[in-house]
């Protein structure tokens, strides 16, 4: 298959749990593929560091991004009959929520989210049925007692689900925003570079540049200015590429993220 590894890497990036905050698997698994292709440090916010040295230094900068994170929910309050209320940490469509299979907490328990059967909501709630406010996951616990047992107020819960291939190319899955790009960054730190990169690896998206997690970019080097003028030449064309690749995104989408893109 075309892009073997690329797709191995997405897999397993995406089976990987990693809510914001919470991103050290996939942090550990980017640091043991980036190992004997670049050198490498975590800073104390968690951000991963990437230097891969390249045939030449480049003069010019070109800077891609992804982020390690994914969308995910908190617990925030768990009933008499064991059922767990939840907030969303990140962008989530309520609508595609209620169904959905989950794992809470860092043991990974099985729950399913579910919401007020329509058959039992007045006119108000059959008006508004996708409201996260509720919903409430079922861990399979027959009090709050045993739920208790099994996860606590704060734990984290992510979508569950395998990376499904179809179609000719496309892939649709939990997290793909963005182990995706991650994946993408990954495969450019194992080949040979025209120039120097530098890659620094974020931990979450809940801010600018420090919190997306995959940063690489094109070091400057303006010493020899000869020495550099064909890296930057490849510099202006990635860029162009870049935009193209930006474009064509826009009129077509070749993947498809069921956890619901941010």
């Amino acid at each position: 298959m075309k892009y073997e590894q690329l797709w191995k890497d997405i897999e397993t990036l995406c089976a990987l749990r990693g809510p914001s905050g919470r991103e050290a698997a996939v942090r550990e698994y980017l640091i043991e593929q980036i190992k004997g292709h670049a050198e490498y440090e975590v800073d104390p916010l968690g951000n991963l560091l990437v230097r891969k040295k390249g045939k030449k230094p480049a003069k010019k900068v070109l800077q891609l991004s992804a982020h390690m994170d994914e969308v995910g929910f908190i617990i925030t309050n768990i009933d008499e009959k064991g059922f767990l209320s939840f907030a969303p940490v990140g962008g989530i469509q309520p609508e595609v929520t209620g169904g959905r299979m989950v794992l809470v907490g860092d043991n990974a328990i099985p729950g399913m989210v579910g919401c007020k059967p329509v058959h039992l909501c007045d006119d108000k709630e059959r008006s508004d049925p996708g409201k996260i406010s509720n919903m409430k996951i079922d861990i399979g616990a027959k009090d709050k007692a045993e739920a208790e047992k099994l996860v606590s107020l704060g734990d984290m819960v992510t979508f569950t689900g395998p990376v499904v291939h179809y179609g000719e190319g496309r892939v649709a899955g939990r997290a793909l925003d963005d182990r995706a790009g991650c994946a993408m960054l990954l495969a450019m730190i194992r080949e040979e570079l025209p120039c120097d990169c530098c890659c620094d690896d974020h931990e979450s998206d809940d801010s600018w540049d420090i919190d997306e997690d995959v940063l690489n970019e094109l070091e400057l080097d303006d010493s020899d200015e000869d020495e550099t003028k064909g890296c930057d030449a490849e510099a202006e064309d990635a860029e162009e590429e870049v935009e193209e690749a930006s474009e064509d995104a826009k009129k077509s989408d070749d993947t498809t993220d069921t956890s619901d893109a941010e």
